[in-house]
């Protein structure tokens, strides 16, 4: 069987984050892989979350819940786009309601956001061999930049690693702070 997990945010609580093609891209790669895997998988589950839906709750309800149903010989994709960012050494996932309350955005971000390390556990959870992690986010062009921050992909890197490392979850993550400055509106 094939789970898929795919969040996308591009409508935030909050209309400075908003973005053009997260949820799209979501929809998409959920679209992609319920047509094309059928060949190859028994069975393909395919669980969405854009947009409003795609709350920190409902992310860590619906993770929990595909790590779950995994059986060893599952495959397991977990796909997330939107704003992503490091908060020192630690990667975030920013969820729909993320909100301004803090003086600081990178305390509304830790307060807020999802950490790499809670979704790392999740997918440590599944029984799946094949764990895969797909990030489409910006880490260091996107909501940081809002704070007006600048911060290296070396950080970005030493967390997929640490994932990789730690769950045995291959990672893809697309990060250009340029590109994501162009599709935040």
């Amino acid at each position: 069987k094939l789970h898929l997990v795919s969040i996308g945010v591009s409508q935030y609580a909050d209309a400075n984050l908003k973005l053009e093609f997260a949820a799209k891209d979501a929809q998409a790669l959920a679209e992609l892989f319920r047509t094309r895997a059928k060949p190859l998988s028994a069975e393909v589950n395919a669980a969405e979350l854009v947009d409003s839906a795609a709350t920190k709750e409902a992310i860590r309800d619906v993770l929990k819940s595909a790590a779950e149903q995994t059986d060893l010989e599952d495959t397991l994709v977990v796909f997330f786009a939107g704003h992503g960012a490091m908060v020192g050494q630690r990667y975030y996932f920013l969820p729909h309601e993320l909100a301004k309350s803090a003086e600081r955005l990178e305390d509304d971000i830790r307060a807020q956001g999802l950490p790499a390390d809670e979704i790392s556990d999740y997918l440590g959870r599944a029984k799946a061999l094949k764990r895969v992690l797909i990030f489409d986010t910006c880490a260091s062009g996107g909501a940081v930049a809002l704070a007006g921050g600048d911060r290296s992909s070396f950080a970005l890197r030493g967390a997929i690693e640490r994932l990789s490392r730690s769950q045995g979850v291959f990672t893809l993550a697309a990060s250009s702070s340029e590109e994501a400055a162009k599709e935040s509106k």
